[in-house]
Formats: structure tokens, C-alpha cells, sequence
């Protein structure tokens, strides 16, 4: 029953430290050359343990590894984002360069102008909700506020 000294990492993992802080009657008499084993029961005592508020070398290890990761996967999705983002508008310059009044109908548009130039600024998720609140069964649904 040697006592031994434990530190106690913040990722509540634990190492026993390899010296013998107070050796046990039988590992005395062992060192003495009176028994033929040594002692081999490890023991610790709370008075000997030491708390370290830092993770252990394999956790740490893995958080660096983790970090790395979500280091990447956050560059990868904002390039994703950016491309998307391109994408959407350059398909909605195709829709603009396509919807392109010409003159001759442009006379016949003014009146129903007004209605169209407040769907034309909605964005497309409100665009969406006040389609499907327009449904003959909107009122079956439940709808939420989306901003």
C-alpha cells in the first residue's frame, strides 16, 4: 500500500505519478533486502492529489485536431455560401434580363404595376408565405413569423 501522488486533469482523467511518496512497510523491508517482492499495490491519498485546470495531453491533442476541423469546415461553408450566393445572382439577373418589358408592353403593365412592384420586393421566403397564406386552406396551418 504505497502512496503514490495523482494529478487530476480539468478533462477529469488522471495520471499516477511514478515516484513512491511514502513507502509501505513491505517495500521497506524489500529495500532493506529482508522480502524478496516488492511492494505493488499503488495507492493514492487526496492530500497527494494535484488539480491541474488545463485538459490532459491526449485531450488536448484531440481538441487541437477538432479545432482544425471546424477551422476548415467553416472556410469550406462560407466559400460554399459565397458560390451560392453568385449563383443566386446570376440567376437572378437571367430572370431580370428574361422578365424585361419590351415598349409595347410597357402601356399595358403601368396598371397592373402597382400590385407587381410589391411582390417584386419581397424576398422570396416572404414571397412564399404569402402564397401559402392566400391558400384555401391557410387557415389549417400553422404558420410562424420567419425574419
Amino acid at each position: 500500500m504505497c502512496i503514490y501522488r495523482k494529478t487530476l486533469y480539468q478533462c477529469n482523467h488522471s495520471v499516477v505519478g511514478p515516484a513512491c511518496i511514502q513507502a509501505c512497510e513491505t517495500q521497506r523491508d524489500y529495500e532493506a533486502g529482508m522480502r524478496s517482492e516488492a511492494c505493488d499495490d499503488v495507492r493514492t491519498h487526496p492530500r497527494c492529489n494535484i488539480r491541474i485546470p488545463a485538459l490532459c495531453p491526449s485531450c488536448q491533442e484531440k481538441k487541437v485536431d477538432m479545432d482544425k476541423r471546424f477551422s476548415r469546415v467553416r472556410t469550406h461553408i462560407a466559400e460554399m455560401r459565397r458560390q451560392l450566393k453568385d449563383k443566386y445572382d446570376q440567376c437572378q439577373s437571367h430572370l431580370d434580363e428574361a422578365t424585361t418589358p419590351t415598349s409595347s408592353t410597357m402601356a399595358a403593365d403601368k396598371k397592373t404595376d402597382s400590385a407587381a412592384t410589391e411582390d417584386d420586393r419581397l424576398e422570396p421566403t416572404e414571397e412564399f408565405m404569402r402564397k401559402k397564406r392566400q391558400e384555401s386552406d391557410a387557415h389549417l396551418m400553422m404558420f410562424w413569423d420567419y425574419r
